[in-house]
């Protein structure tokens, strides 16, 4: 299946040949690597036996159609390259902040990405933006369910949004350019592509929003739904994206979207 996600994010055709689908991301394994140790040591998390289950298809095993994984395994990806399972193996060039002279660097890890994007280093062109777009989406994905577990209350119905709570999302956050958001112009179309994404339309920019998985990120009990934006003007080629949480506290509740704070998940590592 195509997907439409993936096609917003990568594609140089931009939004206009999105079509329906949801993304997909693999992770390469090394045998050799130490991937539950390593980053058990780095994050300090306790691994329990609990799995924890997407809602996406998302692939990221290649070949594995399971959507259950247990903690440990989660954080395991973090440390191996990202594969997108169309266009092999990936990275990202990305520039140091203040130093113009300092060369270049190329994550290809969750790790190496979150300490560079943590110490300020940026994604330098279009092009680059669309692949960073793969690693926020990616790597935020990863460092969510490592913190997540089962909800034991869930006030979205059918595990999901519905139509008037995506018009109400994205009435208050259309296009988010880092710490600023952009309202949109007129009422929005609206179409829901797939069972986990949608579409949103209006005064020149689209957007895609794609429902992860509905877990407890919170450690309150309550159900939020883990979810990606994605999106941009439709004559620019520059595409954005942002990993959030959409909360509910009661059934008639209205949505509250979260940005996830990548400076949550990383350490500084000052680049000397």
């Amino acid at each position: 299946m195509v997907s439409a996600v993936r096609g917003l994010i990568m594609g140089a055709a931009g939004l206009g040949a999105a079509a329906a689908g949801v993304f997909g991301v693999s992770t390469l394994r090394d045998s050799d690597e130490t991937a539950d140790a390593d980053t058990d040591a780095l994050h300090q998390v306790s691994f329990g036996g609990e799995e924890i289950c997407l809602k996406a298809d998302i692939d990221f095993i290649p070949g594995d159609q399971n959507r259950c994984f247990t903690s440990a395994e989660i954080a395991g990806w973090r440390i191996e390259p990202l594969i997108d399972p169309e266009r092999g193996a990936m990275a990202v060039t990305m520039r140091h902040p203040t130093d113009g002279a300092r060369s270049a660097a190329e994550p290809k890890t969750c790790r190496d990405y979150g300490e560079l994007r943590y110490d300020g280093w940026y994604a330098p062109t279009s092009r680059e933006m669309r692949r960073e777009a793969f690693f926020v989406r990616a790597c935020g994905v990863i460092e969510m369910l490592m913190r997540a577990q089962t909800a034991t209350t869930n006030h979205f119905a059918d595990d999901g949004l519905e139509l008037g709570e995506v018009a109400s999302i994205s009435a208050d956050r259309f296009l988010r350019l880092g710490a600023e958001d952009i309202d949109a112009p007129g009422d929005p179309e609206i179409e829901r592509i797939s069972d986990t994404a949608w579409r949103v339309a209006a005064g020149g920019q689209t957007t895609f929003i794609e429902e992860i998985a509905v877990l407890d990120f919170d450690n309150d009990g309550i159900a939020e739904i883990l979810a990606f934006f994605a999106g941009g003007p439709d004559q620019a080629t520059a595409r954005l994206a942002d990993i959030a949480l959409l909360e509910k506290d009661a059934d008639q509740a209205a949505v509250t979207v979260t940005a996830i704070d990548f400076g949550d998940f990383y350490e500084s590592k000052a680049k000397t």
